[in-house]
Parts: C-alpha cells; sequence; structure tokens
C-alpha cells in the first residue's frame, strides 16, 4: 500500500470519531415538496446515514481507484471527453439537485446524471472509506463546505484541478484550488405571520428573550455556532443559557427543513437560525412566514469537487463547471433560492435583496481557518450538553 493510501486509511478512522460526535453544522437537505420531511432526514454535512446506500454497486465496485484519464484543454474539450464517458454519479442531498441535474443535461445531453442522495459528511466518509480500500469512489462529484473539508484535504481526495483553464474566476476557488464555490446556505431568524403581530415582530437577534412566544431551535447546536460568527463565543454562550431559562423552545433541527416547516405550521412562533431558502419556498406556496431582516446574518458556502480517482473525471469537471458558471449558479437560484452571497460578484436578485435591499452584512465560514472552523464544532458541541 502507497504511503499516500496509508495515509487515507488512518484518515478513514478519524473521519468516523468526526462523524460519530455529529460532525458540523450542516445547512439543509433537498426540501420536502409536496409532504414534511420524514423523521430521518439529515442535512448536507451530517455523518450519520440517511437510508441511501453509500457503498459501491453494480460495475462501481471494483478493486483499484482509477479513472484519472482526464482531459486537459478548455471547457468544450473536457466535456466532449465528458460526452464519451456519457454519465456521472453526483453525492448530494442538495435542495434541487435532480432539477438542476436535468437543466444541465439540457446543455449536454450526453452526460447522463444520476443522483446519490448523501449528506457532504456522509460523501466524504464515503470517498474517504473507498479510497483507502483502493476502490473506485462510487461517485464523481459532490460538494464540501469549510465544516466537514479537513479530512479530505489531508487525504488529498480531490482530484487536482486546474479549473481556471475551465473558465473558474480564481476568486470562486476554495482550498487552494481544491473546490469550487457553488451557494451559500444564509441563516435568519424567521416568525410565523400568524402567531406574531407586526408590533411583536424582532428587530434584533437577541429581542427574541423579550418574547413569550415559543422559539424553535437545533437542539443539537447548531445554529449557536453560526450565531458566535456574529457575536463571539462568550456572548452566544450566554444568549443560549438566557433562551434556556426563558424557556418555550421547541426542538426542531433545521435538517430537512424542520425548523421552517414547524413554523410554517403553528408548532412554533420564531426559528432561531432557520433557513432563507426554506422559509422563501414555504413563503412562495402560501404558508404564513417571514423573517425579520436582522442588521446581520450568517452564511456557510458550499463548493464542488471531484473525487480522486472518479470513474467519470471528465463528465464531472463539465458538470462543475457548468454548475458552478453564471448560467449553472442562475438555474439553482431559480431552482433553490441559493445563490453565492459572498465570496465572488454574480449578478443575483437574492443576492442584492440581502445586501442592498435589506442591507444585511454576512459573517461567513470562508474567513475561518480549518482550525476555527474545528473550534467553531465544538463550541455547538458544548452549546447541546445546555439542552
Amino acid at each position: 500500500m502507497s504511503k499516500r493510501r496509508f495515509a487515507r486509511a488512518l484518515l478513514v478512522l478519524s473521519l468516523f470519531a468526526f462523524t460519530a460526535c455529529g460532525g458540523s453544522e450542516e445547512p439543509e437537505v433537498a426540501a420536502p415538496q409536496e409532504e414534511p420531511p420524514t423523521e430521518d432526514a439529515t442535512s448536507p454535512e451530517d455523518g450519520a446515514t440517511d437510508g441511501a446506500d453509500a457503498s459501491p454497486t453494480g460495475d462501481q465496485a471494483t478493486d483499484g481507484a482509477g479513472g484519472d484519464g482526464a482531459a486537459s484543454g478548455d471547457v468544450a474539450e473536457v466535456c466532449a471527453a465528458g460526452e464519451d464517458e456519457g454519465a456521472l454519479v453526483l453525492s448530494t442531498n442538495a435542495q434541487g439537485a435532480e432539477d438542476l441535474s436535468a437543466v444541465f443535461q439540457e446543455q449536454y445531453p450526453g452526460i447522463q446524471v444520476e443522483v446519490l442522495v448523501q449528506t457532504a459528511g456522509q460523501s466524504a466518509e464515503t470517498l474517504l472509506t473507498e479510497l483507502g480500500a483502493n476502490q473506485t469512489p462510487s461517485f464523481d462529484v459532490s460538494y464540501t463546505t469549510p465544516s466537514v473539508a479537513e479530512p479530505l484535504l489531508d487525504a488529498e481526495a480531490m482530484l487536482d484541478v486546474d479549473w481556471t483553464a475551465l473558465g473558474v474566476p480564481e476568486e470562486q476557488l476554495m482550498f487552494d484550488g481544491e473546490a469550487v464555490h457553488w451557494i451559500d446556505f444564509v441563516y435568519i431568524l424567521s416568525y410565523n405571520t400568524d402567531l406574531v403581530d407586526e408590533s411583536q415582530v424582532p428587530s434584533s437577534w437577541t429581542d427574541l428573550l423579550d418574547s413569550d412566544l415559543p422559539v424553535a431551535i437545533d437542539e443539537r447546536g447548531h445554529g449557536f455556532g453560526e450565531y458566535a460568527l456574529l457575536v463571539g463565543y462568550e456572548d452566544a454562550r450566554s444568549f443560549a443559557e438566557q433562551l434556556i431559562q426563558r424557556g418555550n423552545l421547541v426542538y426542531a433541527p433545521t435538517a430537512g427543513g424542520r425548523m421552517a416547516t414547524t413554523v410554517a405550521s403553528g408548532g412554533a412562533a420564531f426559528g432561531f437560525m432557520d433557513h432563507l431558502s426554506q422559509i422563501m419556498r414555504l413563503q412562495e406556496s402560501g404558508a404564513p412566514v417571514d423573517w425579520v431582516r436582522t442588521e446581520e446574518v450568517t452564511a456557510a458556502p458550499f463548493g464542488f469537487y471531484v473525487a480522486d480517482g472518479a470513474r467519470n473525471a471528465n463528465a464531472a469537471q463539465c458538470f462543475v463547471a457548468w454548475a458552478a458558471s453564471p448560467e449553472g449558479v442562475a438555474a439553482h437560484e431559480d431552482i433553490a433560492n441559493q445563490p453565492p452571497i459572498t465570496g465572488f460578484e454574480y449578478d443575483s436578485e437574492l443576492r442584492d435583496m440581502i445586501l442592498e435591499e435589506w442591507g444585511a452584512s454576512v459573517a461567513t465560514q470562508s474567513d475561518l481557518s480549518l482550525e476555527e472552523i474545528q473550534e467553531n464544532g465544538e463550541f455547538r458541541a458544548e452549546i447541546a450538553e445546555l439542552f
């Protein structure tokens, strides 16, 4: 076994320990379309399995990591080589992934996309396990965020790609070019417009402490790590303690849009660090929800990467280059209300609404080092113990 693969095998063990502790904050899963999310829905970074088959199947279960036949050249040449491959497997549980894949296939009908439903944490665990066992990865593309990327980076599990040669702006690159910034998940203070009178709508996050109406929180500590980006760890811990003392809390994980649907259904008046995209989707469907235009919000960046040893490396690069392009990002904004808000310029109605019309400032995980991300995850675990 090579030193690189031996290192990967060791990192698998560390990732298992990481995910067993709940991983880190994961913004959301595919949003419910007709029915509320199921009990076992997980969020994009969660390490626990959600019923998806994460193991190689069929002709993907092969010995020997392979598939490094990536073409060199511009995006047209890579996409032509991708059409020769004919398919790719996208591992994600992002809202609207199937619809986005359909738009991509309209542009590149020679590349069929199969969506493997896994969170970012599950995808990382799967990939490291397969590479450590010298197996061809069961997926070609997945996405990651700073809070779950470290094991992948340590194991060099992302395929080295010259993304700028494929038309990706340098400012859109993440992790020294290993991934491509695709979307941001924006966290807000949501509320039910039937339960909260206009005079009761908070003007800030801390105004929640003055209300006696029920507040939905994620008892895993998720959301409080994001709040710490705004006010610091000491004030974030104090806020959590005051919420507990205040009482009338409803435990509703953000995973799978459960916090948003709890607020929309009247199970809680407010949702602390709810997902803007979920609230907007419910609002568009006529649900009695809105969100507080606080002065500050937080955002979690997600970026696509190609698995090292991917079977369909060219098709994968073609998909990522397209999805991260203005055309692909606009398509996903139309589908899921999730454009990139930070990190690089992009013509987006939602981005303009947040930054200009609303005038909010955005604290983002993009500004944190991997060490600071780990510290933030440890803080969330400490807050979870309080509940």
